[in-house]
């Protein structure tokens, strides 16, 4: 099938005589197109005006790069860089419509934010009904436990 890429995705269901069968379920997806930069270990963020922020990544180096994937055109395009390359990290979209290192939409600029108590990779981050977002677990030379809470309202 030219121009459709195919994912296929193994469901376990149990019966109820406790014997376990699988079963394909095929799902279809649409090409959108080609990343500008390629890349692997970003982050993808959905903005509220329905673009997609890809930020940082590794392709032989670490990026600092951003661009925008918009959904109703097809087309990707750079935006403003971080401060910093990144890898293997989140970008979590606030309530405000900004991603914190701090990336406004509307000017397509980058701020830099404090630093967190502990650097991680492989973490994961959550926005919170309050605004903030939690940061937990991730590594860093060993397997971390800890959690912090980053307030963007407190710049």
């Amino acid at each position: 099938m030219a121009g459709v890429a195919v994912i296929s995705k193994l469901n376990i269901q149990t019966n109820t005589t406790n014997s376990t069968h699988a079963t394909n379920t095929t799902i279809i997806c649409s090409i959108a197109g080609n990343i500008s930069t390629s890349r692997s270990q970003h982050t993808a963020s959905l903005l509220l005006n329905g673009t997609v922020l890809v930020t940082g990544g590794f392709n032989g180096a670490t990026l600092n790069s951003a661009e925008l994937y918009n959904p109703a055109t097809g087309n990707w395009t750079y935006t403003g860089s971080m401060s910093v390359g990144r890898e293997e990290f989140t970008a979590s979209a606030l309530s405000d419509g900004k991603v914190a290192e701090l990336y406004d939409p509307a000017t397509e600029t980058w701020t830099t934010t404090g630093s967190m108590n502990s650097t991680r990779e492989f973490h994961r981050a959550s926005v919170l009904s309050n605004g903030q977002v939690l940061v937990c677990g991730g590594y860093n030379g060993g397997t971390l436990d800890g959690a912090e809470l980053y307030d963007p309202t407190a710049l």
